[in-house]
């Protein structure tokens, strides 16, 4: 008797443990859709990791540039100390026998000083600041004559001291004339006073170019020499150049050129005050130059 055995292979239980063969084997099926999502995620890591970098380097290069900038300004503000307490040493000497005392030591005068105000603080002078200038300038004017020089002009570029001309040239007068009366000097000459801007440039050389058209005469470097030295200032002999940031370069800040070839210049500009200290500092440094015409 032969006996059947059948299976039901749904029947069958799924041991996974148990080995398959390489033909039972069933290939994983990688789907596209999630190769395209994981790259895409791996895009936008990146992204997000390059942005981090990038906010971190930003972020570092700004707290450099705030170091750089409060160590510039703390430069600034240690040497506007380091002149002021310099500067500042009242003298029980009476200041018009200092006067005195320092025209017999000098060697030479400038006949014309003229006094360069620096462009560097314009935006940030307040009308006090302006006040203090114009009263520094008046003192200047009257140590000067002591001093014997003849002529003092002052440059402003903005042309603010120009704006307030009345009102400086009013002042200068009230100051000079109660000088005088304190002064063991006794002269009658005047000293020249003329507030200058940049506009002066531009109109004198404009009203220049008008002449010597009209008169139709030969243009060449004496005629326009001559032409642009009448109705004007001489040519300064010293330029002090002061109230500004303490760097060692120096701005003319559009002052006329033609009047400079053979002009002394000295940068003040970290003193922000021209009192006489600063005042006889610059007329000994001009006392010790040699000045010539170059060719």
């Amino acid at each position: 008797m032969t006996t059947i055995i059948t299976t039901n292979h749904d029947e069958l239980e799924y041991n996974p443990l148990q080995l398959s063969t390489k033909s039972q084997q069933i290939p994983k099926y990688k789907s596209a859709i999630n190769t395209i999502e994981t790259q895409q995620e791996l895009r936008n890591r990146s992204r997000a990791l390059q942005e981090k970098n990038n906010s971190f380097l930003d972020a570092f290069l700004t707290m450099i540039l705030y170091i750089f900038h409060f160590i510039y300004l703390s430069y600034i503000a240690l040497q506007s100390l380091k002149h002021y307490f310099k500067n500042y040493h009242p003298s029980t000497l009476d200041i018009h026998e200092r006067i005195e005392f320092d025209k017999q030591q000098l060697t030479k005068l400038p006949r014309h000083l003229t006094i360069s105000l620096s462009s560097d603080l314009f935006s940030t002078r307040t009308l006090e600041d302006w006040d203090s200038i114009m009263r520094d300038i008046c003192l200047a004017t009257c140590w000067s004559w002591q001093m014997g020089i003849k002529e003092v002009s002052v440059y402003d570029m903005s042309g603010v001291l120009k704006s307030m001309e009345t009102e400086l040239y009013k002042q200068q007068s009230t100051i000079l004339y109660e000088w005088m009366k304190t002064s063991s000097v006794k002269r009658a000459d005047i000293i020249r006073f003329t507030v200058l801007s940049a506009e002066n440039g531009k109109s004198h050389m404009g009203q220049v170019t008008q002449e010597m058209i009209k008169t139709n005469q030969q243009i060449d470097i004496d005629s326009v020499d001559t032409h642009m030295h009448l109705n004007t200032i001489s040519d300064p002999d010293l330029m002090i150049v002061y109230d500004g940031l303490p760097h060692h370069h120096i701005s003319l800040d559009g002052y006329p050129p033609w009047h400079l070839r053979l002009t002394e210049i000295i940068n003040c500009s970290s003193d922000h005050q021209l009192n006489y200290h600063v005042f006889s500092k610059c007329l000994y440094r001009f006392s010790k130059v040699e000045q010539r015409f170059g060719r």
